[in-house]
């Protein structure tokens, strides 16, 4: 590999980049990927959660939904909601995502950090138990079917099916991380909610969908396309935002993050339990847009609720909202 020459392409793609040149002096968003491995051991971490306490943390609606129009609604201008598996039509899938308040939090964070032409994409976030089931099982057959696969075990199959879904749990000292609201789904796109090139789909059940895929390449020093080298920047700007603002990465997936459960790799112990054994019932009048107004830290995004969700806050309060 020509190392000056993959410079100069880098530096190319770059500054012919829209959204990657707004980084061409913030050069930390553009450093190697530093994923972090959270051992064998991230399950044995002690939850603090209490199941009998009445200041859970609780769930926050990112969009709404029409019933009798069947409408995504959303509330946040630059928070795209794409509920991923309610469109795939995973069983018992939800509309309406759902995340923790301290999730809500560094998602907006990432918001601070990115571009005024840019927000993101959110596929998934709170998962109940069913859901996980019905993803971990169509997850599961995806695997089995593969050719390469066909002299698995049962225990090689759900190792690989664990790569992209936690085995479904309902054990409170071990629960599944979409389970406990603290693990998110996301991209970053366009304020026309085009997503950019991060290499391949969200849910990519390949090894592409790796976090370091193309980073190992590099380092590999085989030749990789401008697309490749423009995916792997963009995953850099993602994975480096997310863990600035405190995210702990996914070596599978490149668009999962989590903080505050057992898969957080910046506590020694963890936060949230699982929503359903601890009774956080998602409340779909619970939305962002309320959490913005009720808390002044987050004043700066109230400029960023759509119509829908003024006016949603407008019922609600029944007052004039300016």
């Amino acid at each position: 590999m020509n190392t000056e020459l993959y410079k100069e392409r880098i530096i190319k793609i770059i500054m012919d980049s829209k959204f990657l040149r707004n980084f061409a002096q913030k050069t930390d968003y553009l450093k190697p990927i530093n994923w972090i491995d959270p051992k064998e051991n991230w399950r044995n971490k002690e939850i603090l959660e209490n199941p009998n306490s009445k200041d859970k943390e609780p769930l926050v609606a990112l969009n709404s939904y029409n019933e009798k129009t069947k409408e995504l609604i959303q509330l946040h201008k630059k928070i795209f909601p794409v509920p991923a598996y309610f469109n795939q039509n995973i069983k018992s899938a939800m509309p309406i995502l759902y995340s923790r308040e301290g999730v809500v939090d560094y998602l907006l964070r990432i918001i601070d950090e990115l571009p005024d032409e840019y927000g993101i994409i959110v596929y998934d976030g709170y998962r109940p138990v069913s859901v996980q089931q019905s993803l971990f099982d169509t997850i599961y057959e995806l695997q089995k079917s593969k050719p390469e696969n066909k002299n698995c075990t049962h225990e090689e199959l759900e190792k690989l099916t664990n790569e992209f879904a936690s085995t479904p749990s309902l054990d409170p000292k071990k629960p599944s991380t979409h389970t406990t609201g603290g693990a998110i789904d996301f991209s970053i796109c366009d304020l026309d909610g085009k997503e950019l090139n991060f290499g391949c789909d969200f849910d990519d059940f390949h090894h592409i969908s790796n976090v370091t895929y193309f980073e190992e390449k590099y380092k590999n020093g085989e030749n990789l396309t401008d697309a490749e080298l423009e995916a792997m920047l963009n995953r850099r700007v993602l994975s480096n935002i997310g863990s600035k603002v405190g995210f702990s990465l996914n070596e599978f997936e490149w668009w999962h993050m989590d903080i505050y459960n057992q898969w957080d790799d910046g506590m020694a112990t963890a936060m949230y339990d699982s929503c359903e054994i601890n009774g956080v019932i998602p409340n779909p009048n619970n939305t962002i847009a309320k959490y913005i107004q009720m808390n002044k830290n987050l004043q700066n995004h109230f400029k960023y609720l759509t119509p829908q969700a003024l006016e949603l806050l407008k019922d609600e309060n029944d007052i004039e909202i300016n």
